[in-house]
């Protein structure tokens, strides 16, 4: 192939070329690379390619340059595929995958040419899919009905509470709140009252909630809630806010028709020496306490409210 052949495959070639000599000026940049950078052949030429890099990456580049030329020996970046970027003469940053390789010196200079393509639309559909990725997976920790977070993701930040309050020495408080005679509701009114109230009451919660504490639908009438940097003692304003909210708000069901509904809410000291179910358990046990007290009022596992029979198994599910 002559000269006039491969620079005419040089011209037409969609990937960035360039062509630099031991000293990092450059020598040749193909249209592709003028097209890429935003400077023209007459711009670029005799300028170190440093210039079109970020300044961190600028500085490796030039070192790799300098110590490949100076100390010879292997190199860890020519003939590798590497992904950076460049900025270009509108100020942009663009991500390239770039490979550079040398080629034959020219009156005892050493050159090195590399080949750049643009991945900004690869990176956009990474991040696009990765988006969706997350998304997805944010919907497995959703609870459809209610819009709250589900068993699932309750566990998922339990854990993560649990890890801060251990790193921090902090208290947390965990609860289950469940609805009084909710099968009354569904037996009487029917299942799509039932979930409007289900909705009504996560709702009602969920605002009187501070945003750093996690509150989530355990499972069908149930819900829990975790209280960050809370002792069990200082628990009671707050769970006693959401049994007062949820007791003092009618629901419309049918028309003019509305009901009012109770809950009844057990809560213990989440246990950092043992395991979240263990803590679940506890708080369990004061809302059997709870039930078994008459409904509608909140029982602590510890404290002046605690259950008279803390070691007393809580039955599977509650009316």
């Amino acid at each position: 192939m002559d000269n006039r052949s491969a620079a005419n495959i040089l011209n037409k070639a969609l990937d960035a070329v360039w062509v630099i000599d031991q000293n990092d000026v450059i020598e040749y940049a193909n249209p592709a690379a003028e097209e890429l950078s935003g400077y023209s052949l007459a711009e670029l030429r005799g300028r170190p390619l440093s210039f079109i890099l970020p300044s961190p990456i600028a500085v490796q580049h030039a070192g790799f340059i300098r110590a490949y030329t100076q100390q010879g020996g292997e190199s860890k970046v020519l003939g590798k595929v590497r992904e950076l970027e460049i900025v270009t003469k509108g100020g942009e940053a663009v991500p390239v995958e770039f490979k550079a390789f040398e080629i034959e010196p020219v009156d005892g200079v050493r050159r090195f040419s590399g080949i750049m393509r643009d991945i900004r639309a690869r990176k956009l559909v990474e991040e696009e899919r990765s988006h969706i990725i997350d998304l997805l997976e944010e919907l497995t920790r959703i609870d459809e009905l209610t819009s709250l977070m589900n068993r699932r993701g309750f566990f998922e930040e339990a854990e993560k509470l649990v890890a801060y309050s251990q790193r921090h020495s902090r208290p947390a408080t965990i609860a289950i709140m469940d609805l009084d005679h909710f099968k009354k509701v569904n037996d009487r009114l029917g299942h799509a009252v039932g979930d409007k109230v289900l909705r009504e009451v996560a709702r009602l919660c969920r605002k009187l909630v501070r945003p750093e504490d996690i509150f989530a639908r355990y499972g069908g009438e149930e819900f829990a809630l975790l209280l960050r940097d809370t002792e069990i003692e200082d628990a009671t304003a707050p769970l006693e806010r959401l049994r007062l909210s949820v007791a003092n708000h009618p629901i419309e069901v049918d028309g003019d028709e509305a009901i009012t509904v109770t809950v009844s809410i057990g809560a213990a000291p989440l246990r950092l020496d043992d395991t979240i179910g263990a803590s679940l358990d506890q708080a369990d046990r004061a809302l059997y306490a709870a039930k078994n007290g008459g409904r509608n009022q909140v029982r602590l596992a510890k404290g002046p409210c605690a259950p008279a029979e803390p070691d007393r198994q809580a039955p599977a599910r509650r009316a």
